[in-house]
């Protein structure tokens, strides 16, 4: 959890200083679809006031499309078809467009295309290593540790 607080806040810098890409939302999103716990939606308010204020844009925009996006994503894992990994992408191609249309009309940006298909093509790859983080590194709260005598 700590090595994804400090990936995300170091996406966040990178994020407003030199890559166009939302990767606070890429990440955000394939956390969310990964693992569903309440530290999600404390996670996207906080990275959403980050952004804010390091994009110097309206404070409030992005911890609401945080918290909109990973409370879609936590309703949409517990369907059935969320069983397979590939449906990260059409999920993440819904919720990414409407966000960057959001973005589009409210914070009057333009909406770039190319921008767009990256940060959906990216959101795979990105979910594969979130995943293999959080299974790997992430202790689960039924492992006990047994000592023998």
């Amino acid at each position: 959890m700590k090595f994804f607080i400090l990936i995300l806040i170091i996406s966040i810098f990178l994020q407003t200083s030199f890559v166009p890409v939302n990767l606070a939302l890429i990440l955000l999103l394939s956390r969310a679809y990964v693992v569903d716990e309440k530290m999600n939606l404390y996670l996207a308010f906080i990275s959403g006031i980050m952004l804010g204020i390091l994009s110097s844009q309206n404070i409030g925009f992005w911890p609401l499309i945080f918290l909109v996006v990973v409370k879609i994503v936590g309703l949409m894992r517990r369907l059935p078809i969320s069983a397979n990994f590939l449906t990260i992408l059409p999920v993440s191609f819904l919720l990414i467009g409407l966000v960057d249309l959001a973005k589009s009309f409210i914070l009057n940006q333009t909406f770039n295309w190319n921008l767009f298909l990256v940060e959906v093509i990216v959101t795979l790859p990105i979910y594969i290593l979130v995943s293999f983080l959080e299974d790997r590194f992430v202790p689960k709260a039924d492992i006990k540790l047994k000592i023998r005598n």
